[in-house]
């Protein structure tokens, strides 16, 4: 009888013990994540992104290396994001190769945008960006948003989600993200194929926080000759 009881007592311990507890709900890592967003008063980092997809014959490859600087001033969310990309695309036998520079300014009333490509600058000024909106939050309501265990990116917890998508996206299956639960930032996102094959891959490295940067970084010029295009107040459909 005692070791029947024994046996019961034990049992019971393991499930305990090897039951996962219930973690938080994506509801509540949105809370987390923008109010850590929010308490960051300055950030700088590098960014860098490779996407490598083959798909209905066409095969894409590039990479991005940018970087970042945002500054929170009052109410007023400030950034600035400069760098490179190189691209290939190859199909039917024929390549294209592509360079661009790429510089984006918030400076809190609007956003500009300055691509130049063979010599060319193009820019367009849009409304400015938040810094509270999280990714997944871009797809809309057709997608499957799952929590998955906390992980750490060089050194720092982060949350885990991932997005599934529901066929609107070509050549995408889902995306995953590790946001920073101290500052909020995607410190590495992950893209991947419908058959689970990884395509797209971010690395936000070399991260300084509340560091401060000079607000003059985020004072936008355009090139002498170059028209802006004004996209602002566009309607966008709501998710």
């Amino acid at each position: 009888m005692f070791k029947i009881k024994h046996a019961v007592v034990t049992a019971l311990f393991v499930m305990c013990v090897a039951a996962p507890s219930l973690g938080a709900t994506i509801e509540e890592i949105e809370k987390e994540l923008v109010a850590a967003i929010r308490k960051t008063k300055s950030f700088k980092a590098n960014m860098k992104t490779n996407v490598d997809l083959a798909m209905q014959g066409v095969e894409i490859k590039s990479v991005s290396e940018q970087s970042l600087e945002t500054l929170r001033d009052g109410e007023k969310f400030k950034m600035r994001s400069e760098g490179t990309s190189k691209s290939s695309q190859k199909m039917g036998g024929m390549e294209q190769n592509r360079e661009q520079k790429m510089l984006t300014v918030c400076d809190g009333e609007f956003t500009f945008t300055e691509v130049e490509t063979e010599g060319v600058k193009d820019v367009s000024k849009t409304d400015p960006v938040t810094g509270e909106e999280l990714p997944w939050q871009h797809y809309g309501k057709d997608v499957k948003i799952n929590v998955l265990p906390d992980e750490k990116i060089d050194g720092a917890d982060c949350y885990v989600v991932e997005v599934k998508m529901a066929g609107q996206s070509p050549g995408m299956g889902k995306m995953v993200f590790y946001c920073r639960k101290d500052c909020g930032i995607q410190a590495k996102t992950v893209g991947y194929t419908p058959d689970d094959k990884v395509m797209m891959t971010t690395i936000i490295s070399d991260i300084e926080l509340n560091k401060g940067v000079s607000a003059e970084r985020f004072v936008y010029k355009a090139p002498d000759g170059v028209t802006v295009r004004d996209a602002t107040n566009i309607d966008t459909p709501k998710p």
